[in-house]
């Protein structure tokens, strides 16, 4: 959560099941119960291994006198940081982006050390069953012909088809990993940069699949990959744009800013020294699962349906 000198009630970029608050500098999240639990849980567990690149939580459930009327939030309170997040530093300090990619690269690697076995339950959840799921429930709600669907003059297959086949493929290689402690949403928006330069992370999904704080550590790699070179941040910001053919609902065009990071997508690749391949899969998928996230904006919807369903047929 970013001060950044600004005014304390102020507008930000949050989910519509989120809400935020701002008293001086402190920051007032409040979110659902489920979702109370796990982020508090990560934090605590955070505290003991990162202590310095998270904001100081000052207590776990806080009355915030200006809810939302009808939602039944819980709320925490924690340091307003100094600073911005990743995405809107990088506009102006475009110098610096080496230096700080590699200190978070060195941040996650740190967070990856320890090595557990992985639950076959919830690779198959989170790389198959929950991206699918999310996939039936986007098409009946709008209705949309998966037949001969063209995507930026690009005919597409089948989704659907194509994802099984695919985790079909990849299935070996997907349930070859590791857990350790993850953060399950590492995106330049939830990296904030203080005015000292330093890294602070927010918004922890908190759980991977159905265990809790720990998580495959492709995950991270594919959500930073999402973030960087799949551009979720511009598109999170309303930077992109989507269309189709008046003539046939089939045809369809999106484009999503270039945060001009693209080429650190490899750099990333390199330095985790995971199967390209699978962090591409995976990455796919993150996008795909996206699809609820973004359903109270229809054309947002559409352009992230647009893209997870590109990335899916181009490693078909």
């Amino acid at each position: 959560m970013v001060m950044n000198n600004g005014p304390t009630n102020r507008s930000i970029v949050t989910r519509f099941y989120n809400h935020i608050l701002f008293d001086g500098n402190r920051v007032i999240k409040g979110v659902s119960r489920d979702r109370l639990i796990k982020e508090i849980g990560w934090f605590k567990e955070a505290a003991k291994r990162i202590p310095g690149n998270i904001p100081h939580i000052y207590n776990y459930g806080k009355q915030a006198n200006n809810s939302h009327d009808g939602n039944d939030l819980e709320y925490y309170e924690m340091q307003a940081i100094d600073g911005d997040n990743l995405y809107q530093w990088t506009i102006y300090n475009k110098n610096l982006v080496p230096q700080i990619f590699d200190d978070l690269i060195r941040l996650i690697k740190y967070m990856h050390t320890e090595s557990y076995k992985a639950s076959s339950e919830d690779i198959n959840l989170m790389y198959y069953l929950k991206p699918k799921m999310a996939l039936e429930r986007f098409v009946n709600e709008n209705e949309i012909n998966l037949n001969l669907l063209v995507i930026n003059n690009k005919c597409v297959k089948n989704p659907f088809s194509t994802l099984e086949s695919i985790f079909s493929r990849l299935r070996g290689r997907l349930f070859d990993t590791r857990y350790s402690f993850i953060h399950g949403d590492l995106t330049m928006s939830n990296t904030l940069v203080g005015r000292d330069g330093k890294l602070y992370l927010i918004d922890p999904r908190g759980k991977f699949g159905n265990t809790k704080i720990y998580g495959d550590v492709r995950y991270d790699i594919a959500k930073l990959y999402y973030s960087i070179v799949g551009n979720f941040d511009s598109l999170n910001n309303g930077k992109f744009s989507y269309k189709s053919d008046e003539l046939t609902s089939n045809t369809r065009y999106y484009s999503i800013v270039d945060n001009g990071f693209k080429s650190y997508g490899k750099r990333i690749l390199n330095e985790f020294q995971e199967d390209a391949e699978v962090i591409k899969f995976i990455h796919a998928t993150i996008w795909l699962s996206l699809l609820p996230h973004v359903s109270n904006n229809s054309n947002q919807q559409l352009c992230v349906f647009c893209h997870g369903v590109y990335l899916l047929n181009s490693l078909f």
